[in-house]
């Protein structure tokens, strides 16, 4: 009876394609017992959350400039009324 895996006729690579097809098993029954359809939310770190933001501004339109009359009467802040 073979003991060790020298004296096993399985040459090192089958083995290891063994190994790597029994892992892949084992994952993928957690995966079904566990019934992770639904993809969870990552936390992201701050500067992920930074870099998220500068690419959302990029797509952000511009505000419009709205022309007012020379006459009008703004009503708001008073630091920034018009005089």
């Amino acid at each position: 009876m073979l003991t060790t895996l020298r004296e096993s006729p399985v040459t090192p690579k089958l083995l290891e394609k063994a190994t790597a097809r029994r892992t892949a098993h084992r994952v993928m029954a957690k995966k079904k017992r566990k019934g992770s359809d639904k993809k969870q939310k990552v936390s992201r770190s701050r500067q992920g959350k930074q870099r998220q933001a500068r690419r959302d501004s990029w797509n952000t339109t511009r505000r419009q400039v709205i022309k007012v009359p020379e006459g009008a009467v703004l009503r708001g802040c008073k630091k920034t009324r018009r005089k």
